[in-house]
């Protein structure tokens, strides 16, 4: 989800580990931040600990992650890309 603020914009991402207890969500930029073909691109990543266990209730797995952009990193940028471990969502402007 991309939501407008007043100097630019915030994505928010969420998705379901693998593993319960996984910390440190990031959306990591792709092409060092630079839009490609129009296209800004993240991962979602997360640490996934050694001790947690895999499968569980999804509640128990979901993370949730937000990224804020400028005006300024958002000149040139018709699509917004989130790219995961099983799938990709975008949103185009």
């Amino acid at each position: 989800k991309v939501e407008r603020i007043a100097d630019g914009a915030i994505i928010r991402a969420t998705g379901v580990a693998y593993v319960q207890g996984a910390f440190a969500v990031k959306l990591s930029p792709l092409n060092n931040g630079e839009p490609e073909n129009g296209a800004l691109t993240y991962e979602l990543l997360a640490v996934h600990p050694s001790w947690g266990s895999r499968g569980g209730a999804e509640q128990t797995r979901t993370v949730t992650v937000a990224h804020s952009l400028t005006d300024q990193q958002l000149a040139g940028v018709r699509t917004i890309k989130v790219v995961a471990a099983e799938n990709a969502r975008q949103s185009r402007r």
